[in-house]
């Protein structure tokens, strides 16, 4: 764990807001290469980062807080961020409900933007993922497998402390990356002339990204240690739930879009 990457006098950089930084500056700057090819207003993606990089942030601190509120000891700490205690789920659903309703108010192609904006979330996450490997969250289960890691850091919790485990921030990585790259091959015409067509129509990238994202957190959450999971009623984790839900409904709305064009 390296959670701080250094400190100079009353200064301190943490690892996990480095790379959430670098993670949005790289979403944004893919994002706006794809939206220049397929003709949008790239000039407005500027504004829509910062409605989406202020509601998703706060979206996906107050879903946190809403399942694991003990750790809220003053209201000045709701909007803590640079210690992690951010939830995927919750930054999605304010990010992507403020952008429809802004889009919507300025007559802009909704679907045609959220397929390339699915995009750069991506590879968002996927160099997100680096900042939460360094901080020390969403740790794994034990194992012996040979790329295993073990955290010997004071602040890493009891579970983890001499065992090693799978590194789940850096699977996720590995398989947003890979997602990311197979989308923007299908948005770019590097992917084959069938599979292009299984996607053609507007916001059918945005459901494919919602169904693997869900698909990625669905899989790796079997591996996923239960110190820091978020649970409903101390038995049900949230993550599995939400990741299902999601998944269903993005495979059925792709489902009839894909029967509706035929």
């Amino acid at each position: 764990m390296q959670p701080i990457l250094f400190q100079l006098g009353p200064l301190t950089l943490y690892s996990f807001g480095v790379f959430v930084a670098v993670a949005f500056a790289a979403g944004t700057f893919v994002t706006y290469r794809l939206a220049k090819q397929r003709g949008l207003s790239a000039h407005l993606l500027f504004d829509y980062f910062l409605y989406a990089a202020l509601a998703g942030l706060v979206g996906a601190r107050l879903w946190h807080l809403a399942f694991r509120p003990s750790e809220l000891s003053s209201i000045l700490e709701t909007f803590s961020l640079w210690g992690g205690g951010l939830a995927l789920q919750g930054g999605l659903l304010a990010a992507g409900l403020t952008l429809w309703l802004v889009m919507r108010r300025q007559r802009q192609p909704v679907w045609q933007w959220f397929d390339v904006m699915m995009v750069g979330l991506i590879v968002g996450l996927a160099i997100g993922k680096f900042g939460s490997f360094l901080n020390g969250d969403f740790f794994g289960r034990s194992s012996s497998l040979p790329w295993a890691v073990q955290f010997n850091d004071p602040q890493a919790p009891a579970y983890v402390m001499g065992v090693k485990i799978h590194p789940l921030q850096l699977y996720a990585a590995g398989l947003y990356a890979a997602t990311a790259a197979f989308l923007v091959r299908v948005l770019t015409k590097g992917a084959p002339a069938r599979l292009r067509q299984l996607f053609h129509g507007h916001g059918r990238i945005f459901l494919a990204g919602l169904f693997l994202i869900s698909l990625i957190q669905l899989l790796l959450e079997f591996l996923h240690a239960p110190i820091d999971s978020l649970y409903i009623a101390e038995t049900v984790r949230v993550v599995s739930w939400s990741a299902a839900a999601v998944m269903l409904v993005s495979g059925v709305l792709l489902y009839r879009q894909r029967a509706a064009s035929r």
